[in-house]
């Protein structure tokens, strides 16, 4: 292996002479992980055969920069003349290095991609994957920690091997993914997906400050007034304190955020029932408890300060810190943070973001803003779990119920409850549809439940913990809807034996989802939650594909309407989020739409819905 580290434009274009350009994995070196802040500072490189770093920037002993911006800009062009030729680019959480390369204008929208890192989750879901971890497990590599000055041999023989070690690790997995059947999965789907990630991670989401100072105060001035009032409803003594900064706090000996206090509080003081406990028997004080005694006067204002003081901490007083100095944030969109295949996303957490509580009606949403001249746009898949539940079973009830018209919900509810209404009256097109959901709301919101929790694998416990009834009830509940549905109860079925016999299930796109069996008396077994998450991962892992390839595809199409000047800004479950300009806005929203219904082809119509707005919340 030809080894180098390249100070001078002279020994980079030696080395380039005997480099493959057109299949390399490289490694970047930055002064940030902040994408307003990114500075680079080194870049390394490997073929198989010549393993390199650059050192764009570096620092003497006194802290000073060793090379001018002068020279690192010529660099940085001979480099743009590299990528160009390049076909294939590899390397390891490839997402921030392509963020990287075009904040510095370096192309790659020409290349294919190969993601050691996707490749790795592909390949095995429940084990870390950093280079690090890969490196030693399957290079035997010993990893030694080095210096934290970036001007050492030790640091450049640490950025050499980043490459070298993706390099290697690609070579080991190709063969993997295609033994596996994940290699379609891998290059037509995840891959370029990844540029997605990186349009987001580049893009990012504009906050309105002002509105978020705003909404601050008034969430901390609601946490304040709830606590008053639940100290004086108990009769507690308090007293109020206030800060050089002019803020106040209530000073009291009970904390209602302890678990400990509240349980006293309800059980002992007020002298509520228990009806939620502990996995180790002490009564507990959840949304079950809230949702009984909502009427209460105390738990009332408790619900109301639950609902604030959440908020609070765990997105307003938090938010502004994420925020970089061009006023966006840059949400971390993860794709291997789960086992199902679903994105994770944090600082901030878009996933998270609570719809508005009519009972504290906080608008979390409204903070994230559409850019000066442009509109925000939304596109989901509507009702998409139970629609990916229909093809995966080709239940025919299932199906003649989307193909039709009809709700599945209010025809459940009809079923299950006896409620008496006219079949021509289920279909949405009828006269007396709305009427009827009306009407029996509360048993369509069960059977609602019921849907649901059959696409995401629950069992007879938790429909009995849903209802507030016994196992029994609840598996008469479950009985009744296989009887109507038996496409459904054998796809089950057939989900469960492959667990049995290979340990896995795969998805319709191929994604795999790996149990470990344990073992009792000398034999294997796989516990019940295997069981519950391996039907959930055939939804759950193809519903993330789906969007994965809706997004794509939209990427692609807009590339022919340079003139939208389409944006995208983020994605959150089943929704994607774009910036499109204000004179293009309808009809670009179209050609969303028509995208993402045609994204995938299923044996029922995909519907999608289309939102546009001036912020997140108007455009849901």
């Amino acid at each position: 292996m030809n080894r180098k580290v390249l100070f001078t434009p002279n020994e980079i274009e030696q080395f380039f002479e005997n480099f493959n350009n057109e299949v390399f994995s490289f490694d970047t070196e930055t002064t940030s992980l902040v994408y307003s802040e990114i500075k680079l500072e080194g870049i390394s490189f490997c073929d198989g055969d010549n393993n390199a770093y650059i050192v764009l920037q570096g620092r003497d002993s006194k802290g000073n920069i060793l090379f001018k911006n002068e020279f690192k800009k010529s660099i940085i062009d001979y480099l743009r003349g590299i990528f160009k030729k390049a076909k294939i680019l590899i390397g390891h959480n490839i997402v921030y290095d392509l963020k990287v390369m075009h904040k510095y204008g370096i192309p790659f929208e020409h290349c294919e991609l190969y993601c050691t890192m996707i490749a790795d989750h592909l390949l095995d879901e429940t084990r870390p994957h950093g280079l690090k971890d890969l490196a030693k497990q399957f290079l035997g590599v010993e990893i030694t920690e080095y210096s934290n000055a970036t001007f050492t041999s030790k640091f450049f023989e640490y950025a050499m091997n980043d490459a070298l070690w993706t390099w290697q690790l690609c070579t080991l997995q190709k063969p993997l993914l295609q033994e596996q059947g994940l290699l379609k999965l891998f290059r037509d789907i995840e891959m370029p997906f990844q540029k997605v990630l990186v349009d987001m991670a580049v893009n990012g989401i504009t906050v309105d400050k002002e509105r978020v100072e705003k909404t601050t105060k008034e969430v901390k001035q609601k946490v304040e007034d709830l606590t008053v009032q639940m100290l004086e409803h108990i009769k507690e003594p308090y007293s109020m304190q206030v800060t050089l900064t002019g803020d106040s706090n209530v000073i009291s000996k009970i904390n209602f955020n302890s678990p400990a206090q509240l349980s006293d509080l309800l059980f002992t003081r007020l002298g509520l029932d228990v009806v939620e406990r502990t996995p180790s028997g002490q009564p507990s004080v959840g949304r079950k408890t809230i949702a009984i005694y909502k009427k209460h006067p105390f738990v009332e204002l408790l619900n109301k300060y639950k609902i604030a003081s959440k908020l609070l901490h765990a997105f307003f007083e938090p938010m502004l810190d994420f925020v970089e100095a061009d006023g966006k944030v840059r949400p971390s969109f993860k794709d291997t943070g789960t086992v199902t295949g679903r994105l994770s996303c944090s600082k901030p957490n878009l996933q998270q973001l609570p719809k508005v509580n009519k009972d504290m009606p906080i608008d979390t949403r409204q903070c994230f803003v559409a850019d000066r001249g442009y509109k925000m746009v939304t596109c989901d898949f509507s009702g998409q779990e139970l629609r990916v539940l229909t093809q995966i079973t080709q239940e025919p009830v299932l199906i003649d119920t989307f193909n039709s018209g009809k709700d599945m919900h209010l025809a459940t509810a009809n079923d299950f409850f006896d409620l008496g209404i006219p079949e021509e009256c289920l279909y949405t097109y009828n006269d007396k549809f709305d009427m009827y959901k009306d009407k029996f709301k509360n048993e369509r919101d069960k059977a609602k439940i019921v849907n649901f929790g059959m696409a995401y694998g629950k069992g007879a416990y938790g429909f009995s913990q849903d209802f507030g009834i016994s196992e029994e009830e609840a598996q008469k509940i479950l009985d009744k809807y296989f009887a109507a549905l038996p496409a459904v109860k054998k796809a089950i079925e057939e989900c469960h034996n492959q667990v049995r016999k290979t340990g896995y299930v795969t998805s319709l796109t191929g994604r795999r989802r790996r149990f470990n069996a344990k073992e009792f008396n000398g034999n294997k077994f796989y516990p019940n939650s295997a069981f519950r998450q391996s039907f959930n991962f055939l939804i759950q892992g193809f519903s993330a594909d789906m969007i994965r390839i809706a997004m794509t595809k939209v990427r692609e199409m807009a590339k022919n309407y340079p003139q939208w000047g389409l944006k995208t800004i983020f994605t959150v479950h089943d929704e994607a989020g774009y910036l499109i300009k204000e004179n293009y806005v309808n009809e670009a929203s179209e050609k969303i739409k028509e995208t993402f219904e045609n994204a995938v082809n299923f044996c029922i119509p995909v519907i999608a819905d289309i939102g546009i707005g001036d912020d997140y919340s108007e455009s849901k």
